[in-house]
Formats: C-alpha cells, sequence, structure tokens
C-alpha cells in the first residue's frame, strides 16, 4: 500500500494559497468543485482558498487534495498559455520541499529529502530552476547586525573599500551582483557605490523629500568619480507611482530638469507589492500577470548589461 501523502504545515499551506490564487473567483470555484474540496467561505480569494485546503486536510487526515490541487493548477498544458510557470514552480517547490516533494515541469510530484529549514528548501529549488535554465541565483540577506559592521568600519584603514576587497574573487561565476542598499549614505552604502561600476537610484515618488535624497545620492558618486573610483549613475528609476497625486507631478518635473537618466518605465503604486511581501515572495512569481510585475520586467529589459560592466548596486 502506498504511504499516505503528508500533512502541510499551517504556514505551508498559508502561502500556497497565496500562490495558487491567480484564477477568478468563478473558476476557482470550479476547480474546487473539480478536485471536491470544501468551499470555503473568506471573501479575498488566498483567504477563501487557504480555509478550503485547511477544511480538505482536517476531513482527509493528509494533504492529499491539497497536492492534487497544486498539481492542476500547474499542469504544463497551462504553460502554453501563459508561458510564467517556472517561477511560480520554483516558489511553490520551496514550500513542498520541507515535506520531502517535489513537483516536476512533467507535472509529476515525486518524493525528495525534506528540507529541515527554509533556507534549504530555497537554495534547493532555485537549483533545480537552474537545471532547467542553466542559470542560477542567489539570495544574501542582511540582519540587524549590519549596522554594527558599519560602526566597525568606522574605525577602519580604507573603510570604504571593506565591500570590494571581500567580493574580490567570489563573483566571477555570476552575471549580474547586485547590491541593495540601506536609504541613506551611509558607511554601507559608500562601501557599494567603490564595489559596484554602475549605481540604479530608486525614488519614491510619493515622498516629497525623495529629490533631495536623489540628488545627495548623485553628489556623492560624482565625488567618488573625482577620487578616481569606477562608478557611475546608470539610471534612476520612479518607483510608487501614482499620476494623479501632486507629488508625483511636482517630483517628476524636478526630475527632469535636473536632466536625470530617468527610465522610461515607472513602477506603480500598487497593495500587491506588500501583499508579495508578507507572502515572502517577489511580486513577479506571487502574481506573474500584474501590472506591477510586467513593469519589473520591463525595467530589466531597459537595463542592458555590457558584459564588461555586470555589477550594480
Amino acid at each position: 500500500m502506498a504511504p499516505a501523502p503528508p500533512t502541510l504545515r499551517s504556514a505551508q499551506i498559508k502561502h500556497l494559497a497565496k500562490l495558487l490564487d491567480g484564477p477568478t473567483g468563478g473558476e476557482l470555484g470550479r476547480d474546487l468543485v473539480e478536485l471536491r474540496l470544501p468551499m470555503g467561505t473568506e471573501s479575498t480569494k488566498w483567504r477563501m482558498l487557504r480555509e478550503s485546503f485547511q477544511l480538505a486536510q482536517r476531513r482527509d487526515g493528509h494533504g492529499g487534495s491539497v497536492l492534487r490541487f497544486v498539481k492542476q493548477a500547474l499542469d504544463p498544458a497551462h504553460e502554453l498559455a501563459t508561458g510564467t510557470l517556472s517561477e511560480l514552480r520554483t516558489s511553490v517547490n520551496e514550500i513542498l520541499l520541507l515535506s520531502g516533494l517535489e513537483l516536476l515541469d512533467d507535472g509529476r510530484l515525486v518524493a525528495r529529502q525534506a528540507s529541515r529549514t527554509a533556507d534549504d528548501a530555497r537554495a534547493r529549488a532555485d537549483a533545480l530552476r537552474a537545471k532547467l535554465t542553466g542559470r542560477i541565483g542567489r539570495v544574501r540577506i542582511g540582519t540587524e547586525r549590519m549596522g554594527d559592521v558599519e560602526l566597525t568600519l568606522g574605525g577602519e584603514m580604507m573603510r570604504e573599500r571593506y565591500l570590494a576587497d571581500a567580493l574580490a574573487g567570489h563573483i566571477g561565476d555570476y552575471d549580474l551582483v547586485l547590491v541593495d542598499c540601506p536609504p541613506n549614505l551611509g558607511l554601507l552604502t559608500v562601501n557599494a557605490f567603490c564595489a559596484a561600476p554602475e549605481v540604479l537610484v530608486v525614488v519614491s515618488m510619493t515622498d516629497r523629500n525623495a529629490y533631495k535624497g536623489a540628488m545627495a545620492l548623485l553628489a556623492t558618486v560624482e565625488k567618488l568619480r573625482r577620487k578616481s573610483v569606477d562608478v557611475a549613475v546608470t539610471g534612476v528609476m520612479r518607483n510608487n507611482v501614482d499620476r494623479h497625486r501632486s507629488t508625483y507631478r511636482l517630483l517628476n518635473e524636478a526630475l527632469v530638469e535636473a536632466r536625470l537618466p530617468l527610465l522610461r518605465t515607472e513602477v506603480p503604486l500598487r497593495a500587491d507589492f506588500q501583499n508579495a511581501v508578507t507572502a515572502g515572495v517577489p511580486l513577479v512569481r506571487f502574481s506573474p500577470d500584474h501590472v506591477g510585475a510586467q513593469a519589473i520586467r520591463d525595467i530589466a529589459g531597459e537595463l542592458t548589461i555590457s558584459p564588461t560592466r555586470a555589477k550594480a548596486a
């Protein structure tokens, strides 16, 4: 007799529901009926789906019904229409690997050694994606201890070169290295400027002080260039855009008058960016067809990376 499917943890069910709430309400209801899952009563789609998953698992004593829904949602046939399932499948596998399961690109669900931590599951899911695409991406997340690092750097010689020296010899295998900096011009940010030849400036178009911050950043970059640091501003990205707001119009006029290298694509102000953060996945995975996700892809297309300048802050 085949072993029963695993029981999924509450957090796994929650994240799966947030990832798989793409269909319209009517389509989602039909899928639940077809797969004989109880219909949730919550008003929002992902909460309704989470409730359905919880009720099904409680009824069955295991997560088999939830896994059937996952398989149907990521059926390879859907890829013919959307072409967006590989990123979603990677995110789903990060969750499933915690229960010792992997969803293959042909739609089969197979047993694997269970990951013990979220970091291990994420790394393994990225490795699986790399096998399909021939590329690999890795994310290293900072902690509150980064503040201690900045204090320590204050007493170091050549402290602005610390990050560049630490990265030397470790980034040759990557096409692109992105360093996400804190929204200030402290030592950590200056370290990134000294390590990266290109800088992408993100300006929040809802913040009246954003223009001053952008100009201060540009002045810092120019000061470093005068000290023979190989760094330049590649582009300025307008974020949190709502063209109906007066703040946007004032900021945009100031940025244009300053002749800054503005990217054509603007990132709209949308609640789903925060929803994706809550789910713990990028918006391009959380909701691939969202207008914000498309904006991110368009910006990636604008930023042409040359072979000799393939690192950015």
